[in-house]
Order: C-alpha cells, then sequence, then structure tokens
C-alpha cells in the first residue's frame, strides 16, 4: 500500500511541476519554453519510447505557449533538448552496471538557473515575441 501511495504522489507531484499544471493564465511563456526542453530532452533520453505517444504534453505545451513553438524557435528547443540528452553519461559507480540517471540528469539541468538563463538569452536573440 505504502509503495503505491508514494508513487502516486511522486506522479502528481511530477504532472504539477513538469506539465504546467496551473489556475488560471498566469503562466510565463519563456518558462513554458524551458518545461518543453524538459519535455523533449526526456523524449529523446529514453529513445522516443512509445509511452510518449499517448502523452498529450507536446499539444498542452503549443497550448500554453499561444502556439508560438514553430520555425526557428522550435529547431532551437528541440536542439537544445537532444544536445541535453545526448550528454548523458553513463554512471561511474560500479553498483549502477554503467547505466545513466536520466531523470536525475534532466532534472538538473531543469533546475539549474545559470543554464536557464542562457537558453532564455539564446531565444531572445531568435528575434521572438514573448
Amino acid at each position: 500500500m505504502i509503495p503505491k501511495f508514494i508513487h502516486s504522489t511522486f506522479l502528481s507531484i511530477t504532472l504539477l511541476v513538469f506539465l504546467g499544471c496551473s489556475v488560471g493564465k498566469s503562466i510565463e511563456t519563456k518558462q513554458v519554453y524551458l518545461d518543453y526542453i524538459f519535455y523533449r530532452s526526456l523524449y529523446y533520453a529514453y529513445n522516443q519510447d512509445t509511452s510518449f505517444l499517448n502523452d498529450a504534453s507536446e499539444g498542452v505545451y503549443m497550448d500554453l505557449s499561444k502556439f508560438s513553438i514553430t520555425g526557428n524557435l522550435r529547431n532551437f528547443l528541440e536542439a537544445e533538448a537532444k544536445k541535453r540528452a545526448e550528454e548523458i553519461l553513463p554512471i561511474d559507480i560500479i553498483d549502477y552496471g554503467e547505466k545513466k540517471s536520466i531523470f536525475k540528469d534532466l532534472l538538473d539541468k531543469y533546475n539549474n538557473k545559470q543554464l536557464s538563463n542562457e537558453i532564455l538569452k539564446k531565444i531572445d536573440t531568435l528575434g521572438k515575441n514573448h
């Protein structure tokens, strides 16, 4: 019973934090772009797993961004997501059998304020209206 509770709590928190669930229209577009990069980096890191086929997040992010994730901006966000996924290396500790800590590594990048600021500056240079 406890493992199910922990599992459902984790999923609930993850959905609230990473899928941009919010009351009202107070979602900042730039934050949506960072969330989108996190979502797509998971997609690429997990080798485009079929579980993503049933996930509506990409459409949700398009709605939240007011349909601004197109053209050069989309190309930039996708390239950043792929880069993050490709940078994940296997863990050196022998107990992990050279597995990768995909979610942890991507979450660390997502939470890195300096990296986020660099990304947002690059987005600003694309000339998009945020």
